[in-house]
């Protein structure tokens, strides 16, 4: 009897947090398809699909592709890709930097210097590292950090109201 009730309380456990890890990554994909709407992209950039890359594994992109599915930024329809690394990485308008590939996020930079992609990640100190909006836990919730000089470094603009929104902005 004692094992099932420990088998119980960790499956409890345990699915808990697969739901909120799992509720944390919806969360993120609706924020960034959000972004969209307050990030302004150069006409240069408007041609094709929209794309927003996922770097790493995770379910943030099935959250991301069954969110935007059918959506659009502008008249550009939205696509979802992931990358198994950093040299599959095409152009992308926003790319989301999994926490595995946090220590190559010099590369990235690198890689996408003078280009207009927004960078994302989820760690804390990445937008004084030069991503442009970085997801944080402030007060038990999803919320966001932004580096305004990263994003206007990559050629975009931001609105107010995005910096508005943010827990902290530089």
């Amino acid at each position: 009897m004692r094992k099932y009730i420990l088998t119980v309380i960790l499956a409890s456990v345990f699915g808990i947090s697969a739901y909120c890890q799992s509720s944390a990554t919806k969360y993120q994909a609706l924020f960034m398809y959000n972004f969209t709407r307050y990030i302004e992209w150069p006409s240069s950039s408007s041609a094709g699909e929209f794309v927003i890359g996922v770097l790493g594994n995770g379910s943030i992109t099935s959250d991301l592709t069954e969110l935007t599915t059918g959506k659009f930024v502008g008249s550009q329809k939205i696509t979802v890709k992931q990358f198994a690394n950093i040299s599959d990485i095409s152009n992308c308008h926003l790319l989301f930097v999994n926490r595995s590939f946090i220590n190559q996020f010099g590369d990235i930079l690198t890689k996408f210097s003078g280009k207009n992609t927004l960078m994302v990640t989820d760690k804390p100190g990445m937008v004084e590292k030069g991503a442009g909006i970085n997801f944080v836990i402030d007060d038990g919730k999803q919320r966001f950090e932004v580096n305004r000089n990263a994003i206007e470094k990559s050629g975009l603009k931001i609105s107010s109201k995005l910096l508005d929104m943010a827990v902290a902005a530089n």
